[in-house]
């Protein structure tokens, strides 16, 4: 029996195949505290929780991922309009697959690894 071929127009069942990079089941949890630091200036902490499920990248389902979390963390502290944040994501480096390309030989994209950063914000408000 020949192998379907859909450049050719055979048909190929793909009943009960998951769709493509589309996980099984995502969550996201967060903690968020604000409290004032000194007068006029409220520090913020804030961590979340994130689960990417179980997922396929390609029609056939023969190249998948399974679940992983991710972290990230931010103290923040703000002075009326001027902020400034020091943030981590992705605090465990949990390396995973971001996407595939998967026409041809598979080009495969990872996930940001662990980072941090500092960021300073201005606010503008109309009177």
């Amino acid at each position: 029996m020949a192998t379907p071929d859909p450049t050719k127009g055979d048909e190929i069942d793909l009943s009960g195949n998951r769709l493509i990079s589309q996980p099984d089941f995502t969550s996201m949890l967060v903690a968020q505290y604000s409290y004032p630091i000194a007068p006029k200036i409220i520090g913020t902490a804030r961590l979340e929780w994130n689960h990417i499920g179980f997922q396929s990248f390609d029609i056939a389902n023969s190249i998948s991922q399974r679940s992983y979390p991710l972290f990230n963390v931010r103290l923040q502290a703000n002075y009326q309009q001027i902020g400034i944040a020091f943030w981590m994501k992705n605090i465990f480096n949990h390396r995973y697959i971001s996407s595939i390309y998967a026409s041809g030989s598979p080009f495969v994209v990872l996930g940001a690894p662990g980072n941090y950063g500092l960021t300073l914000s201005l606010r503008f408000q109309n009177r």
